[in-house]
């Protein structure tokens, strides 16, 4: 018998955005962080002279942080998966 399924509720995962809100809040980040993996050297010290590196790797971290988490997730749900079978 199949269980009933409850609302989604991203805080009971760590997560901390709503539906809807998470790619306002991480999608620039990611985005920056792959253009800057593209770049040299000279465009960090440039982000470090303009001021910006602080900022930078708050949202890159904050961003990574919250990709663990649902690679973490995402872990689980295989894990389970493969156990059934």
């Amino acid at each position: 018998m199949a269980t009933a399924q409850k609302p989604f509720d991203p805080e009971y995962y760590g997560l901390d955005w709503l539906t809807g809100d998470w790619a306002l809040n991480y999608l620039p980040w990611i985005r920056i962080a792959v253009v800057m993996n593209e770049r040299n050297s000279a465009d960090f010290e440039h982000l470090i002279e303009e001021g910006l590196a602080p900022e930078f790797v708050e949202g890159v971290t904050m961003a990574r942080d919250h990709l663990q988490k649902l690679v973490g997730i995402m872990n689980v749900v295989l894990a389970r998966m493969s156990n059934r079978h």
